[in-house]
């Protein structure tokens, strides 16, 4: 399952990087969850999709997940980490949110890993961070 994950999560970022929200949503169970510190919980691979699709129309244009700790089993997993969200606004200037994320994987009746639970905490903005890229 290991193999599996860093597959998914590559598969994850690379959508967000080339705006697929699609994509991005298919890294998910047809009963995923998302939980964002900026929405409610959202339910199902439909939402999930057009909460991506919400983010890369508002600028969302890089995701970035640092694994910290995986405990995996042949069926079920889970990942703690930190990520980095980037968004370019209008005006050229790119700013980040960093903090920490908990995914849960399970198997799917097909014998593939997907995505059943991402929460995203986002922390306290650093000191105003914002680069010009």
């Amino acid at each position: 399952m290991v193999r599996e994950i860093g597959e998914l999560t590559g598969a994850l970022v690379s959508a967000v990087a080339r705006g697929d929200a699609g994509a991005a949503g298919a890294t998910y169970g047809d009963d995923g969850r998302l939980i964002a510190s900026s929405a409610e919980v959202i339910d199902g691979r439909s939402g999930i999709e057009a909460y991506w699709q919400t983010g890369i129309s508002l600028g969302l244009v890089g995701l970035e997940l640092r694994t910290l700790h995986l405990d995996a089993s042949s069926d079920a997993a889970v990942e703690i980490g930190h990520y980095e969200l980037t968004v370019r606004s209008d005006l050229g200037y790119a700013v980040s949110e960093r903090s920490a994320f908990l995914t849960v994987y399970r198997r799917r009746g097909d014998g593939s890993c997907c995505g059943a639970v991402d929460v995203f905490n986002a922390g306290p903005p650093r000191n105003g961070e914002r680069s010009r890229r």
